[in-house]
């Protein structure tokens, strides 16, 4: 561009340059801002441009898997629970082959995880009952969460719960279950019985 005479002093823009009609004189946006979309902020008193996809976040990642078939749990025997069916793994989190259900936290994803585990008793009414989520971190094995049921009522009860869990990345989770009644006993199958699910939540 050709000025006549000196050419203007590069001058950053100011608060007080800004009038309220550049922002309430334009046509208001109807929907969620698309993440393409772009944002003026102040950072520490720098000037940027924001691009809306990195405002806020999603829930992921997540998984929900849970089992297809009824499985046997030998007397006073901890057990690896089978999900070997997911509902939905977003990222590819959740393994869900033989020997190998677990879910791993990717990297990048470290944080809190909002995680909920169900495993219920196909018609059996040991005096015990007990479920685990299992943290294995570094090789070193935590208890995650737990749940249990028992006693001589519904024969039909239901190990479950949910808690929030602090995750690093490279943790791996699994779930375990046993009784003490007499015999092989099964666990029902089904995603409305037996389930292991997480989401990430956005802090």
């Amino acid at each position: 561009m050709a000025y006549i005479g000196s050419k203007p002093a590069n001058k950053p823009v100011v608060a007080s340059d800004l009038d309220p009609t550049v922002i309430t004189g334009q046509t208001a946006l109807a929907v969620a801002p698309a993440d393409t979309d772009e944002f003026l902020i102040s950072d520490a008193g720098t000037l940027k441009r924001l691009d809306a996809s990195l405002i806020g976040g999603t829930n992921t990642p997540s998984f929900l898997a849970y089992q297809s078939s009824d499985q046997a749990l030998a007397a006073s025997t901890t057990t690896l629970v089978v999900f070997d069916t997911e509902e939905f793994d977003v990222d590819n989190v959740f393994t869900n082959t033989a020997s190998n259900y677990k879910f791993t936290v990717p990297s990048g994803e470290d944080g809190k995880y909002l995680m909920y585990v169900s495993v219920s008793k196909n018609n059996f009414s040991g005096s015990s009952f007990q479920v685990e989520v299992i943290r294995t971190r570094s090789t070193t094995e935590t208890l995650a969460m737990n749940a249990s049921a028992g006693g001589s009522g519904d024969s039909y009860e239901v190990a479950g719960n949910s808690r929030i869990v602090d995750c690093a990345v490279g943790d791996t989770y699994h779930v375990t279950a046993k009784h003490i009644d007499s015999g092989s006993r099964n666990i029902l199958s089904g995603i409305g019985s037996t389930f292991f699910g997480a989401y990430k939540i956005i802090e």
